[in-house]
């Protein structure tokens, strides 16, 4: 990676610690549960955004119960945008968290394999 790639992902950390610290991650379930699939979707990336490579949001994530709500998106939700979005949060809040651990992380393997299979199956057949 280049010393522009490192700057700019260390800003983000920084960006995302301060939002949490002012209160702005409480927001977040709040707008998962919103009516609009666009505020769905954006507050789904956003959290994706925050949360990968930053311990500092993942632990706030957790706290908040984010992690489930994703999960329900993921499983309930009528837009694929959504869905979409939430895979990829719930993914950025897994892989890199140490809280799941090797069992934790072998389950989610599971879980993204069976998620390609069905977009796989809903999708070509």
């Amino acid at each position: 990676m280049c010393i522009r790639t490192w700057i700019v992902t260390l800003k983000l950390c920084i960006l995302f610690a301060d939002l949490v610290k002012i209160g702005g991650y409480d927001l977040f379930p709040g707008f998962l549960r919103d009516h609009a699939e666009e505020v769905r979707s954006g507050t789904c990336s956003l959290i994706a955004t925050s949360v990968q490579n930053n311990p500092f949001c993942q632990e706030r994530a957790l706290e908040l119960g984010i992690v489930p709500q994703l999960l329900k998106l993921l499983d309930q939700d009528e837009k694929e945008s959504v869905k979409i979005k939430a895979l990829y949060a719930v993914s950025c809040e897994y892989l890199k968290n140490s809280e799941f651990g090797y069992i934790g992380r072998l389950k989610f393997f599971v879980l993204i394999c069976f998620m390609c299979f069905f977009f796989f199956f809903f999708f070509f057949f």
